[in-house]
């Protein structure tokens, strides 16, 4: 048992989940999927599943990118609280630390969210500041789909808008759009007995984003890959909670 443990610790801490943490990586499922882990850009209006996960990530640009990060999602009455806190660092010239708290309402066939999102910034050995970010969002639940919109932003920037409808039927497979003001993204998941795959391609700066997982008894792990902007690579680990 202490050999298991000290292997799912191990291997957690250095993957990836399946929420972007920080800008430069996507959310590979799409932003206003209804289940996962919060991330950086996803929506606050979810119905997602209980649970936790450990995660890393890295970017081979220019210059090297990696993050860590970790997310728990729990129940609290009637609202669905989830949280992540990642550690963003660029090469050598810059660090962040950005931690955020999302909370959902169901209300009859919607769902309501907001989320609050604290950046700390610095550069070794010199600056340092602090940022704060809002999100606010609602998705429409009809049938097989669900139909959302957000705005978030930080204080010092302009309001960013996004939108998206996912179709999520009984079968194996699922489709989402999603749009914002500069760019669209088409993606589609294939669900298998003891995991899942996912696709997300963005236009028009064309981009293409991979995301294989597998589960076993609440349990899961997988890896991502992401081509477009900044290259990244890395994989994840967690476990759901039944609710």
């Amino acid at each position: 048992m202490r050999r298991s443990w000290a292997l799912w610790l191990g291997l957690s801490v250095n993957l990836w989940a399946a929420g972007g943490a920080v800008p430069f990586v996507p959310t590979v499922r799409g932003d206003f999927a209804l289940d996962g882990f919060p991330g950086f850009y996803t929506s606050p209006a979810r119905t997602t599943v209980p649970g936790f996960a450990l995660s890393a990530v890295y970017g081979a640009g220019d210059v090297d990118e990696f993050a860590y990060a970790g997310y728990g999602v729990v129940d609290a009455g009637p609202l669905c609280l989830a949280v992540f806190s990642a550690f963003h660092g660029l090469d050598s010239l810059y660090r962040q630390s950005y931690s955020e708290l999302q909370a959902s309402l169901p209300v009859r066939m919607f769902v309501l969210g907001a989320a609050y999102g604290l950046s700390m910034e610095w550069l070794p050995g010199a600056e340092k500041w602090a940022r704060h970010r809002y999100k606010a969002g609602a998705t429409l639940l009809w049938r097989d789909f669900s139909l959302g919109g957000m705005a978030n932003g930080f204080t010092d920037e302009l309001v960013d808008v996004r939108g998206g409808v996912h179709w999520v039927p009984q079968g194996a497979f699922s489709f989402f759009l999603e749009a914002d003001r500069h760019s669209v993204w088409l993606g589609n998941g294939i669900r298998f007995r003891y995991g899942e795959a996912h696709f997300r391609y963005g236009f028009p700066d064309f981009s293409v984003s991979l995301l294989f997982s597998a589960r076993w008894e609440g349990w899961f792990a997988g890896m991502m890959a992401g081509s477009g902007g900044v290259p990244v690579l890395g994989a994840f680990s967690g476990k759901r909670l039944a609710k």
